[in-house]
């Protein structure tokens, strides 16, 4: 099921395994239940109001809700970006995002009137004092802040205690059921190969795409044609080895020729050396024992530490520039045995199993 304002339509991997359907083509949630009788309910956020309102409808129906992880967050950055962003958008550009949807976003506002009101006046109470104060809070601040059961699945599913953390709150109970699994997006990362020599990975991220921490086209070619540059004396085979990001354009990277070579998660190896910004990917990267791994603190245009939550264990070296690269990657050995020492708490920490078996343990809570 979705609720976007736009039209959603199923990824090609998911073709054939499943059907989409809108909460549109119904009267209200509470029928869409009925009718379609799910044995449970999986959502991959549980922030707005209309899924806290169908969270709500589940419940009183009988019908069991899992929140399950999709990434890993940190709190204080989330809100850092959240404000970086604010500070920088305009309401006419708000405004033009929304603008050819306003009829939907009437239909679904009624929809939502219609189902809140077939909710027991209990359940009722609290979701119209969710959706008050959802109304005029974001989604850091209502998580924060708001203190009630109306919005919380049965179960959380999360990847490690510390991802978990993006969720805890003095609202949120103790005793709240959570399940850690790990990462699945990492379990073909379990059996990492080693290379015979070692080489020079970046890994990508989509700032120039997504208007962040003043990126452009011109700046990111300059720092991966440095980049480029360190890898002809610290990388191996003298070739920088690119993870580029889905969100990224091919085309910027088409345009680069000779040092450079594009890899998917396979071409990685455990004695690597990676540097990116703050990755969810340079987690599993990190947690290899025999892997050195830097996170670039040289955005153009930003006024907090992005990611700093990854730094805190030392398992990760920040560096600000490219002279403080080349310079930490003259003393490789150095840094990797100062690593080394952090890797084990650090796993702990944001992974919590690297066995390759979180997408198993996945499948047996939603099978249970």
């Amino acid at each position: 099921m979705h609720t976007s304002l736009e039209e959603f339509k199923l990824p090609a991997h998911l073709k054939g395994s499943g059907k989409v359907i809108s909460p549109l083509d119904f009267k209200d949630y509470r029928e869409m239940l009925e009718r379609v009788s799910p044995h449970l309910i999986c959502f991959l956020a549980l922030e707005d109001n209309h899924q806290v309102c169908l969270n709500a409808i589940a419940k009183e129906i009988g019908i069991q809700t899992f929140h399950i992880e999709h990434g890993v967050r940190d709190r204080k950055t989330s809100i850092e970006v959240s404000r970086w962003r604010s500070s920088r958008s305009s309401g006419s550009r708000r405004r033009k995002k929304h603008q050819g949807s306003i009829w939907k976003r009437i239909e679904m506002r009624r929809l939502l009137n219609r189902s809140s009101r077939r909710l027991t006046s209990a359940m009722k109470k609290e979701f119209d004092e969710y959706r008050e104060f959802r109304n005029s809070h974001d989604i850091m601040t209502t998580a924060k802040e708001f203190c009630g059961t109306v919005h919380l699945p049965s179960l959380y599913i999360s990847f490690s205690p510390a991802v978990f953390d993006f969720h805890r709150s003095k609202c949120v109970p103790e005793q709240q059921e959570v399940a850690y699994i790990g990462h699945p997006g990492f379990d073909d990362l379990a059996d990492m190969r080693t290379c015979g020599e070692q080489r020079l990975f970046f890994i990508d991220q989509p700032f120039v795409e997504q208007g962040l921490f003043g990126w452009t086209v011109e700046n990111k070619k300059a720092f991966i044609m440095e980049l480029r540059s360190l890898a002809e004396t610290h990388s191996a085979d003298g070739l920088l080895h690119v993870k580029k990001h889905p969100y990224s354009s091919s085309d910027f990277w088409s345009e680069f020729g000779d040092g450079f070579r594009i890899v998917e998660m396979e071409d990685f190896c455990s004695n690597g050396i990676y540097i990116g910004f703050a990755s969810t990917l340079l987690i599993p990267l990190a947690a290899k024992e025999d892997s050195v791994v830097f996170s670039m603190q040289n955005h153009p245009s930003i006024d907090f530490e992005y990611g700093s939550f990854l730094l805190e264990d030392g398992a990760i070296t920040p560096v600000k520039d490219m002279q403080s690269l080349d310079h930490q990657l003259s003393r490789i050995d150095e840094i990797h045995k100062a690593q080394r020492t952090k890797k084990k708490r650090f796993m702990e920490k944001w992974m919590m199993f690297d066995d390759g078996l979180s997408k198993e343990r996945l499948t047996q809570h939603l099978r249970s």
